[in-house]
């Protein structure tokens, strides 16, 4: 049996995208409310159960805390599967930097092929106009 998260049924937790923003213990800032002292969160449920839930074809979901426990399960097998190569804490470290450096220097190369026409170099005024647009009502800088 597939394991759930213990906070689908929290009536306080604020639902976007129908995942639930859930307490953090973390030191990051973001909108996830604190975590109670002596509770587990879902970072901890999700490397709790991570060992068996992976074993499993199919999960049902029960509530808005499960599809983030999905979403981390996913993200841990990802960042996994990148440090099977790493022989310290150090290159992982360092590997996930350069993951992530590597996935920003891909995305900017491919926006300009999107946003700048072949024919005559003219800029798409389609894909301009999302630069007034947030995803989520957010930012990076």
């Amino acid at each position: 049996m597939v394991y759930h998260s213990t906070m689908n049924d929290r009536p306080d937790v604020t639902v976007v995208c129908g995942c639930g923003i859930l307490p953090l213990k973390t030191t990051c800032r973001g909108p996830a409310p604190p975590c109670p002292e002596g509770e587990d969160d879902i970072v901890d449920e999700v490397l709790n159960y991570f060992k068996a839930n992976v074993l499993f074809k199919q999960f049902e979901v029960k509530g808005s805390a499960d599809r983030v426990l999905i979403y981390l399960t996913l993200y841990v097998t990802q960042c996994l599967s990148k440090l099977t190569t790493c022989q310290s804490k150090a290159d992982g470290v360092h590997m996930c930097r350069s993951y992530l450096k590597q996935l920003r220097e891909e995305i900017g190369r491919r926006i300009i092929s999107k946003v700048y026409s072949q024919d005559d170099g003219a800029p798409s005024k389609f894909w301009l106009v999302f630069s007034k647009r947030k995803f989520m009502n957010k930012s990076l800088v």
